[in-house]
């Protein structure tokens, strides 16, 4: 599908710089892409263990990197943004009795730990606006239109839920210590 959208077209090719994230399962380091072959980097991008494969490319095999970090606003510094705008579509942890057994645990442990860092994620972020998600799963992707239409008519209301205008670049000294690489 993103090679028929996408064709032979490299990420330096689009108006708009685009970083994407994915988890380098080789080296253990979180890679962030800014050039390459679109189809190919997001194809790596959405690779959700459990329920598509790792993907090869290069010298490494790669996952979705929102399993790392799932809003990447310290990174966006890094790279040298002035000012971030979060899109905060991230679930927030349920507690639920029946999600602490089998192979519900790992995931329950999971969105603990995403809840975590999305938090702290968030609160780098210069503008940040959070999206309902009720009735929204990662999964949800017959409701593309809904969902879009629904961000959307949000967007219409330029309301943010937290701003942060001071913040510019800042240095995140503590990602020094982190296994990560740009290609």
């Amino acid at each position: 599908m993103f090679s028929d959208t996408f064709g032979d077209a490299d990420l330096r090719d689009l108006k708009i710089p685009v970083y994407i994230t994915a988890i380098d399962l080789t080296t253990g380091s979180l890679t962030v892409f800014k050039k390459g072959p679109i189809s190919k980097i997001l194809t790596l991008a959405v690779s959700i263990p459990l329920v598509f494969p790792p993907y090869p490319f290069e010298d490494g095999i790669f996952v979705d990197g929102g399993f790392l970090v799932n809003i990447p606003v310290s990174f966006a510094y890094l790279l040298g943004a002035d000012r971030t705008y979060v899109s905060d579509i991230s679930s927030e942890y349920m507690g639920n009795e029946d999600k602490i057994k089998g192979i519900s645990l790992l995931w329950n442990i999971l969105s603990i730990n995403q809840s975590y860092i999305n938090r702290f994620e968030k609160h780098l972020g210069s503008f940040v606006k959070r999206f309902k998600t009720d009735g929204y799963y990662w999964y949800s992707f017959s409701q593309n239109g809904r969902i879009y239409e629904s961000a959307s008519m949000e967007m219409r209301e330029r309301r943010f839920d937290f701003v942060n205008k001071d913040i510019t670049r800042r240095k995140i000294s503590f990602l020094r210590g982190f296994k990560w690489n740009i290609r």
